[in-house]
């Protein structure tokens, strides 16, 4: 089937569709593209074209969605429930985010007098904000069935002034251990020191969860080899 439209995002969340966003001249649209009928429906306008949507687990579940991040500007999140945006009170320069249900984790820039620090929070609907005791780049996050975050993250980013854009530049290279992270507990735990169990410096990219998740699946950033992790294996 070919698309004739800007598509600049995809996933495939399941046997029975593809979601996908669309940039027009001063919007971003999220659609559904249905694999078994060929369907294509419009779920949500966003009102600006540099948008990053965290993708929910399916057409009807919960997205959301925040402009493209930089250190220079301050960024916000929209929750996103069928046509509807909900702006959140979550604000930062350097804002980037993952979403799964209710719960939203993501990272900013702060500045004081002296020091400027790239720190991690979640927001859970009704809950207000709290902190994670590491830093963490969402963009190397996954959710979970069981309403956990899977992250790859060293444990040195807080004092990285240049961040995100030095990562997104390829300027700031990390070497990630793989975390745990469980909001509605409040708890962060190491799962794997990829270094000392691969034999290698690893900056994850690409990394989700297969369906049940039992195997967890990503990219190094520099090599582009595909790594499996065994999740059952580690529980």
């Amino acid at each position: 089937t070919s698309l004739d439209e800007n598509i600049v995002d995809f996933v495939i969340p399941n046997n029975e569709e593809v979601l996908y966003g669309v940039q027009q001249q001063s919007s971003y649209v999220g659609k559904r593209y249905s694999l078994r009928t060929g369907e294509i429906t419009t779920l949500f306008t966003i009102p600006f074209r540099e948008a990053v949507i965290s993708w929910g687990g399916s057409s009807d579940a919960t997205h959301y969605a925040y402009p493209k991040a930089t250190k220079q500007l301050e960024g916000f999140v929209y929750k996103i429930s069928g046509a509807s945006l909900e702006r959140l009170p979550i604000t930062g320069y350097g804002l980037s985010a993952i979403g799964a249900g209710d719960t939203v984790l993501f990272s900013h820039m702060i500045t004081t007098r002296t020091t400027q620090d790239y720190i991690s929070q979640y927001h859970i609907a009704g809950s207000g904000v709290s902190n994670v005791p590491i830093s963490i780049i969402p963009e190397k996050c996954t959710t979970t069935t069981l309403a956990k975050f899977i992250c790859a993250a060293p444990t040195n980013l807080q004092t990285n002034s240049m961040l995100p854009d030095s990562w997104y530049q390829g300027k700031t290279i990390t070497a990630d251990y793989l975390w745990e992270v469980t909001p509605s507990l409040g708890s962060v735990k190491s799962i794997l020191n990829l270094t000392a169990e691969s034999g290698r410096e690893l900056d994850v990219v690409n990394i989700t969860t297969n369906t049940f998740s039992t195997k967890l699946y990503f990219q190094d950033r520099h090599s582009k080899f595909l790594w499996l992790y065994e999740l059952t294996t580690a529980e």
